[in-house]
């Protein structure tokens, strides 16, 4: 049978439903609210405290953050990040795929690299506005222009030209056949 209360009710006491129940108008908990099964909210939910959450969080559709976002963990994001402003990384920013960059990169410390570092496309010039110091061999597929060219260790050439004077501060060896064009002054 029917049980209808047309005034307020106060249970100091427990209070079971074995069925279904539709509350119709607004409901207020003053203390905790424990539930063991599915929960459906059609509406929007508004919390005015934090979440915690011990299991996962799963989200089928947008979420909106007004605040920060911190996260203790690791974060693995599966598709296309855009972010619109400013990325800062405090450790080290590790990519393991193919990077790529549409405007300038201004690095303030060191760059090192443990592989090639390839310049390609119409403004693929590579500008050292400081010393450059290369370990290794340099290899040049085409001319090597400078004003003032410096070397203090051994040289070798397989053809030379130059368009102005060239200095010799100490010996010259010439190991081939030797052919003067023009004045020579001793």
């Amino acid at each position: 049978s029917n049980l209808k209360i047309i005034g307020q009710t106060n249970i100091t006491s427990h209070l079971s439903v074995g069925g279904n129940t539709s509350i119709k108008g607004n409901t207020n908990v003053n203390n905790s609210l424990d539930v063991g099964g599915k929960t459906n909210i059609k509406g929007t939910l508004s919390l005015g405290s934090d979440i915690i959450c011990s299991g996962g969080l799963s989200l089928t559709d947008r979420a909106r953050l007004a605040g920060n976002l911190s996260v203790a963990g690791t974060t693995l994001l599966k598709s296309k990040t855009t972010i619109n402003s400013q990325l800062s990384v405090s450790e080290t920013f590790t990519v393991e795929g193919q990077s790529t960059f549409n405007d300038n990169i201004t690095v303030s410390g060191d760059y090192s690299s443990t592989g090639s570092l390839t310049l390609s496309g119409t403004r693929s010039d590579l500008k050292v506005k400081r010393n450059l110091s290369v370990g290794n061999d340099i290899f040049a597929g085409n001319n090597i222009v400078s004003n003032n060219l410096s070397i203090s260790g051994e040289l070798t050439f397989n053809n030379v030209t130059a368009q102005g004077t060239v200095n010799i501060n100490k010996g010259l060896n010439v190991l081939g056949r030797t052919n003067l064009f023009g004045k020579l002054s001793i």
